[in-house]
């Protein structure tokens, strides 16, 4: 009788065994799943970055050409259809605001009061030049002025931003890889600098 005892399996183990390896399988999944959500949580913020960078140029281009059209305009009803173009570049300037925003995330030299620095530069351009835009007459030599200054910052600007590759944002994990502030932070660091500056 004490054979036939001493042969038998508690059968606590094997169940203990076979949970354990549920437990496993259910940790791996659930870890994999985590880092799927992050790593298209990233790709979607590199999107936005490029997306933010893009229109921060064509912002600072769009102003450069209507200075430019300000600069050699001899009518008030030249200007006035240049006023039109100040107001729709202006809101492409918004971009410029949340890609300091984007980037206040990653880079103490930007912090929160990039954004606003970007949003108030934004405004007080546009309102300059809609100014010079609805002046009568011929433009003064001070009206000339503000805008070859203006210029020189929306072309410095426009230079920053040149430097970011745009051909990336078709590549997946080189815009997962912009989420970590790769290659464009000191970009924005730039073009704040521009800011802050004129």
């Amino acid at each position: 009788m004490e054979k036939q005892k001493a042969g038998k399996r508690p059968i606590a183990l094997p169940i203990t065994l076979v949970l354990l390896v549920f437990s496993l399988i259910g940790n791996v999944f659930l870890y994999s799943q985590y880092l799927q959500n992050k790593q298209q949580n990233n790709y979607e913020i590199g999107q936005t970055v490029i997306e933010k960078l893009t229109e921060s140029r064509l912002y600072a281009q769009e102003m450069v050409k209507t200075i430019d059209g300000l600069a050699q305009s001899a009518t008030q009803a030249e200007r006035y259809e240049l006023a039109y173009q100040i107001g729709r570049a202006a809101t492409l300037g918004y971009s410029v605001s949340e890609l300091m925003m984007e980037a206040g995330k990653l880079s103490e030299g930007v912090g929160s009061s990039g954004a606003e620095e970007a949003e108030a530069y934004v405004n007080a351009a546009a309102a300059k030049l809609s100014g010079v835009a609805h002046h009568e007459g011929k433009l003064s030599d001070g009206d000339l002025e503000q805008l070859a200054a203006l210029k020189a910052d929306f072309e410095e600007m426009e230079q920053a931003l040149g430097g970011f590759n745009y051909a990336i944002g078709e590549n997946r994990t080189a815009s997962i890889r912009l989420a970590g502030g790769y290659e464009w932070v000191d970009i924005a660091n730039k073009v704040r600098q521009v800011i802050i500056e004129q």
